[in-house]
Parts: C-alpha cells; sequence; structure tokens
C-alpha cells in the first residue's frame, strides 16, 4: 500500500506534462525547446510553459540533484512505467562500462556543440553546419526514435535515461546538490534491500551520490530500517 501511494504521488506532473512532450515530436528544430521564443508554431504549448519548467528544473536540480528524471521528465515516465506493467529484465548494471560512458560524453557534446550554434549560428564555423543537417534529418525521424524507445522499455529499464545528454549533466548535480541523503550505520542492518531493489544498479555508497542516481527514492521507501536521513549539505555533517 505505501508503494502504491508512492506510485500515485510521483507521476502526476509527468503524466500533466505529456501533451507538451508529444508536441515535441513535431518541432521544426534540430533539439527542441530551444529556441521556443522565436517559433511561430501555433499548436505547440510547451513554449508557454518552457520558462516555469527550466526555472523549476534549475531549482530542483540544485536542491536535490536528478530528480528530474524520475518526478518531471515525460519520457522518463513512460519508460518506467512501462518498465513496471511488463517487469523488464534487464538494469543499468549490465551497461555500465567504458563505451556507454563515452557515448554519454558524445551525445551530451554534440548537444551542447547543436545548442550554442542554434543561439549563436553567425558566430560558429561551418562544419557544425553539417552536424546541424544530420540531426535536422533524425528530427523529423522523432516520432519512430520514440517507438523504438519504447518498445525497448519492455525489455531494458531506462534505456533512453542510460544515455540522455540532460540527464548526464544533471546526474553531475547528485554531488553537489543542497539535501543529500546519508546512511545513518546505526539503523541500517545490511539487508541490502535497497540495492537489490536499485534498477539502477548501485551499490549501497552510491546511492543518491552517483550520476547515475535518478532520484526515484525506491531505495529509501524499501528500506524497512528507515536508514536514509535527509541532511542538509554544508551546514550539518553527517556519518556516511
Amino acid at each position: 500500500m505505501k508503494r502504491r501511494i508512492y506510485i500515485l504521488v510521483r507521476y502526476p506532473v509527468a503524466l500533466a506534462l505529456i501533451p507538451a512532450f508529444i508536441s515535441s515530436l513535431y518541432c521544426p528544430f534540430p533539439i527542441p525547446w530551444v529556441l521556443c521564443h522565436i517559433c511561430e508554431v501555433p499548436y505547440c504549448s510547451f513554449k508557454y510553459i518552457r520558462r516555469w519548467l527550466l526555472l523549476s528544473t534549475i531549482i530542483n536540480t540544485a536542491i536535490f540533484g536528478r530528480i528530474f528524471c524520475s518526478w518531471i521528465c515525460p519520457l522518463g515516465s513512460l519508460q518506467d512505467i512501462l518498465g513496471h506493467a511488463v517487469r523488464v529484465k534487464y538494469f543499468w548494471k549490465g551497461f555500465r562500462s567504458k563505451p556507454l560512458l563515452a557515448i554519454r560524453l558524445v551525445l551530451l557534446i554534440i548537444s551542447i556543440i547543436v545548442i550554442t550554434y542554434l543561439l549563436l549560428s553567425p558566430v560558429l564555423i561551418e562544419p557544425v553546419e553539417l552536424l546541424i543537417r544530420s540531426i535536422e534529418f533524425l528530427s523529423d525521424k522523432r516520432i519512430y526514435l520514440l517507438l523504438i524507445i519504447l518498445l525497448l522499455s519492455a525489455l531494458i529499464f531506462r534505456p533512453w535515461c542510460l544515455v540522455c545528454p540532460l540527464g548526464s549533466l544533471l546526474g553531475v548535480f547528485n554531488r553537489v546538490c543542497l539535501i543529500k541523503f546519508t546512511i545513518d550505520k546505526r539503523a541500517c542492518n545490511e539487508c541490502h534491500l535497497c540495492t537489490k531493489i536499485c534498477k539502477t544498479g548501485l551499490k549501497l555508497r552510491e546511492l543518491h551520490s552517483s550520476c547515475d542516481c535518478i532520484k526515484c527514492l525506491d531505495c529509501n521507501i524499501s528500506c524497512t530500517s528507515r536508514a536514509f536521513k535527509p541532511t542538509v549539505r554544508y551546514f550539518q555533517s553527517s556519518e556516511e
């Protein structure tokens, strides 16, 4: 019952943003949501909430870390719900490797280059234009990419989140966000239920601090001894 109530609390914001997410599939720009301020597409609902969502994401990330991925991101929630429905068999632990890290880094760099080019296009060099054209080709296939991601979600836990450039960037803030969860060693009975339930395959000391942690709080909810304690970083010291 406790977990069901938690799930009901966790998804509403992300599900409410699904219409705006669907409109992004038809965004005329290579990367959606970057140039909403000059976009003339009348039916896109995202541009009306873009500033609010950007501001809330910055605030939430600074306070809690990569919480956007589990509590706000529509695509993340769709993958999550589908994975729970079919009970996915493959989790992140089997995919954590140096090649995957390289793919993440490449996608993050490409995203930064494209976004910078879109905002400051007269300044940048011609080779970036070729990159833009390549991404524009993929942009026309967004609906097919979405279907592929959803199909993979039936096999792999949140497959897109493994390489998502935004998620990679937000994950860095898990180490510096204001609110952190520490493990009370006196309360912990070392049952390791938290690590068994963690679908990102994190070890005990990696929970909440690793860049892969998506702040789903499954480990906190599953802990029968209530060993996870929220603390304010920089102001309160706590033995981990």
